[in-house]
């Protein structure tokens, strides 16, 4: 591209809302994302969610972006409500362990709550995601007309 042309180029947001894929799949693939991104496996959040995405038949670019919801620096205060939503849903009260170990006991005694918490917030989070985007995309897409002057359905 001459260098004349390169810096007038624009981002076309509507030509990623109407990426071919169906709303579902691309509502999907972001949602599935943001369950896997309140997990507690970090490190694996990638793999875990394009495996996934790849297994239903999902939007790989919008399942990438969605275990981006929960960064790093925010971890530890989304970890720590989860394990206190697991431990009072399990009749533990809420209340932190006492020393952290990571002796096998210890870890197989407070892992349970933690993963509980994390799979409720997780879905809460996934299905509120699906249901917005799903209807975002497809308001977007009736609204806009396509280049040869049609409207999505």
């Amino acid at each position: 591209m001459p260098a004349t042309q390169r810096g007038k180029r624009k981002i076309d947001l509507s030509r990623i809302l109407h990426m071919d894929d169906e709303p579902h799949k691309i509502a999907g693939g972001l949602a599935v994302g943001v369950f896997i991104s309140f997990s507690p496996f970090y490190g694996i959040h990638l793999i875990l969610a394009l495996a996934l995405a790849f297994l239903f038949r999902l939007n790989k670019v919008a399942t990438i972006a969605g275990t981006w919801v929960v960064l790093p620096w925010f971890a530890p205060f989304v970890l720590s409500f989860a394990y206190l939503l697991g431990r009072f849903l399990m009749g533990e009260g809420i209340g932190f362990p006492q020393g952290v170990s990571l002796e096998r006991e210890w870890i197989l005694r407070n892992f349970p709550p933690l993963l509980l918490g994390c799979i409720l917030m997780g879905a809460g989070a996934a299905g509120c995601t699906y249901f917005i985007v799903r209807r975002a995309v497809e308001k977007w897409r009736r609204a806009r007309p396509r280049e040869d002057g049609s409207s999505v359905k």
